[in-house]
């Protein structure tokens, strides 16, 4: 059997490929670290084991304008650690073939723009995608040095079945009818569904190279809000001008967290953020499902 080493199997991504493999693929084999191994802290012993395939799907993520500098910090040398520890646990293994690392669309540092393609310039303006940024450095250096094969998935906002992140704030809020969309609520955003990366890991990792992966419709919020409110049998969302929300960010900035919405939620919420993944259809054959005709899946 093929054996794959997966780190991050608990997380929402690195389990979600883990159970697709094991439902679809029985000739593959995965070493998974045990429960509670913190990657950050020890450099595991890998000696005598013939891992053919790296899924770096570990890392700390989190709400960063509901995260302390200091926890950021923190969070930012453990991603990296734990990437460096990683890679230090491989040097004596002899037959890898491939590396893949699932990274974020964070690594361009834009708060708007549309299309971004993978040979935008690279500038994370927040600790967690610097993180992402640095750990790519240090893989794809290692692999270029070992005559490895690296792959690096860029991903916008992941959805799925309870998937931390702001779609499950929107349905909560539509659910307690607080929800409410921003000159119309036109700004689109780009996606993925989580079901629909596992199946193209293999194609992918057997050609390499660096892909952003969208559902290539980018979704506005509009349309977002409008489907959660038919599957939720609620209310089509209350629409605020610009000012009006112009007005209520200016109240949160100075309540602080106790009040939902602030300069930093406004400007997400009216700026159009999408990317550009042709470069993974051209490669190898990506073809997603449309997020917003699987949203009843999140229920």
């Amino acid at each position: 059997m093929t054996e794959i080493l997966i780190t991050g199997s608990n997380g929402f991504i690195g389990n979600n490929i883990l159970r697709y493999f094991h439902q679809n693929h029985k000739d593959f084999k995965f070493v998974e670290f045990p429960k509670g191994f913190r990657l950050d802290l020890n450099i595991p012993k890998l000696n005598n084991i013939n891992i053919r395939h790296i899924f770096h799907c570990a890392g700390i993520a989190h709400q960063i304008s509901r995260t302390s500098l200091k926890q950021q910090q923190l969070d930012y040398n453990i991603n990296i650690t734990l990437t460096k520890n990683l890679l230090i646990s491989l040097e004596k293994l002899l037959n890898i073939e491939s590396f893949l690392f699932i990274s974020s669309v964070g690594v361009y540092g834009l708060e708007s723009g549309t299309l971004i393609s993978e040979t935008n310039v690279t500038n994370p303006q927040n600790l967690y995608s610097k993180s992402k940024l640095v750990s790519e450095q240090l893989i794809i250096e290692w692999c270029c040095k070992k005559n490895i094969k690296y792959t690096i998935f860029r991903l916008p906002l992941v959805v799925g079945k309870d998937a931390p992140g702001n779609l499950a704030s929107m349905i909560k809020a539509i659910k307690s009818g607080y929800y409410f969309n921003i000159a119309g609520g036109f700004a689109q955003k780009s996606m993925v569904l989580v079901e629909d990366i596992s199946p193209y890991i293999l194609k992918a990792i057997e050609v390499g190279g660096i892909y952003n992966l969208t559902d290539k419709l980018h979704p506005s919020f509009y349309n977002l809000s409008l489907e959660f409110s038919k599957l939720l049998k609620k209310n089509v969302p209350y629409n605020l001008s610009y000012n009006q929300a112009k007005f209520l960010s200016f109240l949160g900035d100075h309540i602080g967290q106790k009040f939902p919405f602030n300069s930093n939620t406004l400007q997400k919420m009216t700026n159009t953020l999408t990317f550009d993944d042709k470069l993974a259809t051209s490669s190898f054959g990506w073809a997603p499902n449309p997020v917003i005709n699987n949203l009843n899946n999140l229920f």
